[in-house]
């Protein structure tokens, strides 16, 4: 999300504000932070035309979080974050920002500067914001850790993993240490605790046959992986046969305002299509809650319905020229289709933290980073394309 959804669900959220300890009372005060940047950076843009405003959402600026290198968080690395930029920001900028000095359009420095440390400070405002909202989930997102990818893909790039496996005694304690952790992750996929993954891998050791145990689960790993990516069926309100090979055709509810009309082609149809094939829209005016369409909210989260959804939720107060709001409509369409989102966010115990990554930071529905591959494309063919032409010529 951006800081200004952040912004959003805590104001409206009561308990998000509640003080319960001295780790609340702190947490407050690096929101009240950021919530004073957001608003810094709606009064610069006040003066400023529609084409040169201030903007801290941009694909140059979207940060990734892939598996190897995910985001871990706790408050005391939240805390550290606010220190060290309280210690680093220009003098400008901590006095209005962390001093309550009024605001100032032009803070004497140059608007790269000036973006960069706003930015810095939204980053770590969303992150303090992410925190309070999952910390009365901890022990809900703890279980999650059952369906962490880290452990399956470590081992599956390791080519020499099953010959390690077999010399288990002889490769050395760093590197047992090494694989023993990615194992037990992979013993999670199958749904078993931590204390029967460390119950069963012992008894393999005991046994020298640590191979059998990566073997035993190996296939829970796999599936459990697939389903960041996989579609899991299909609609049946499309056109894509042999009649036309290169193109699928999705009935959409026209918006009724042309502007809307040329932001869901310029962004869905120019997103959704590979190699010569594309997806079209095929605008219907009509009022039937069958037909796929997009509702605009003001201060909504964007979302969709449900998966094979029909709703496509924006916020009303968001520009569409935004590049937040064009990679939005792009992502929540993959949801209509069937695509679950490839990110992961989880609660790890014995790290204390809570842990997120995206699977891969190139994919549409993994990062903001990402855009379509050709992974979609395939499995859109395996489950919406006909071989044979649909009797009535209009769907199936």
């Amino acid at each position: 999300m951006t800081g200004k959804e952040y912004l959003r669900l805590l104001e409206a959220n009561p308990t998000y504000k509640m003080v319960t300890d001295a780790e609340d009372l702190e947490l407050q005060a690096f929101l009240e932070f950021g919530k004073r940047n957001l608003e810094w950076v709606d009064f610069i843009n006040q003066a400023r035309p529609l084409g040169s405003k201030l903007s801290l959402t941009s694909r140059a600026t979207q940060a990734g979080n892939p598996v190897s290198g995910p985001r871990v968080y706790n408050f005391k690395v939240i805390k550290d974050r606010w220190s060290i930029l309280r210690a680093l920001v220009p003098e400008t900028v901590r006095e209005i920002v962390f001093n309550q000095g009024p605001y100032q359009a032009r803070p004497g420095l140059t608007e790269r500067e000036l973006v960069e440390w706003l930015f810095q400070i939204d980053q770590a405002y969303q992150l303090a914001a992410r925190y309070r909202m999952n910390r009365p989930k901890k022990h809900l997102l703890a279980q999650r850790i059952s369906t962490d990818v880290r452990g399956y893909l470590e081992l599956r790039d390791d080519p020499d993993l099953d010959s390690k496996l077999r010399a288990w005694a002889t490769i050395g304690p760093s590197k047992q240490d090494y694989l023993k952790r990615h194992l037990l992750l992979l013993c999670l996929n199958s749904g078993r605790s931590r204390f029967e993954c460390a119950k069963k891998f012992e008894a393999a050791v005991l046994e020298a046959n640590v191979l059998g145990f990566k073997t035993a689960h190996w296939k829970a790993g796999e599936k459990n992986y697939q389903s960041f990516f996989s579609l899991w069926g299909s609609r049946t309100d499309h056109t894509w046969s042999v009649l036309d090979e290169k193109n699928m055709y999705f009935p959409f509810t026209h918006p009724g305002s042309p502007e809307v009309h040329r932001f869901l082609e310029d962004n869905i149809e120019a997103e959704w299509q590979w190699d010569g094939w594309r997806l079209n829209l095929d605008f219907l005016r009509t009022s039937d809650p069958q037909v796929s369409r997009v509702v605009f909210e003001p201060g909504v989260t964007p979302h969709v319905n449900w998966l094979f959804g029909t709703v496509i939720y924006l916020d009303a107060n968001a520009p569409l020229t935004e590049y937040d709001v064009q990679w939005t409509i792009r992502h929540e369409f993959g949801h209509l289709l069937g695509f679950p989102d490839c990110y992961h966010e989880f609660y790890d115990e014995e790290l204390e933290a809570f842990v997120s990554y995206q699977l891969d930071v190139t994919n549409l529905m993994c990062s903001r980073r990402g855009k379509l591959k050709e992974t979609h494309f395939i499995q859109l063919k395996k489950f919406y394309y006909r071989e044979e032409a649909p009797e009535d010529g209009a769907g199936f």
